[in-house]
């Protein structure tokens, strides 16, 4: 029986974030691994302060310099900017 694995999203997703000097917020897109709705997350960095690695099947977003992980799970996953205003 194949294990299912619980992604983790420290509380650096999701952070509140002002929107003000930019509607188009950075998200987290994380793909649902039984096929359904992907899932998106708020970032409050920039783009390059993140780096996405695949290891097999698994999917990593670490934080540039801290190496601090963020997200730890299925995947495919994507740090990219948000296509419509908050």
């Amino acid at each position: 029986m194949a294990s299912v694995m619980t992604p983790m999203c420290t509380s650096t997703c999701s952070s509140p974030i002002d929107t003000s000097s930019d509607p188009h917020p950075l998200l987290l897109v994380v793909a649902d691994p039984q096929g359904g709705r992907t899932r998106e997350f708020v970032l409050p960095r920039q783009e390059w302060e993140y780096v996405v690695s695949q290891v097999g099947s698994l999917w990593q977003v670490r934080l540039v310099g801290t190496e601090e992980t963020i997200y730890d799970g299925p995947g495919p996953v994507v740090v990219r900017g948000s296509p419509a205003p908050f």
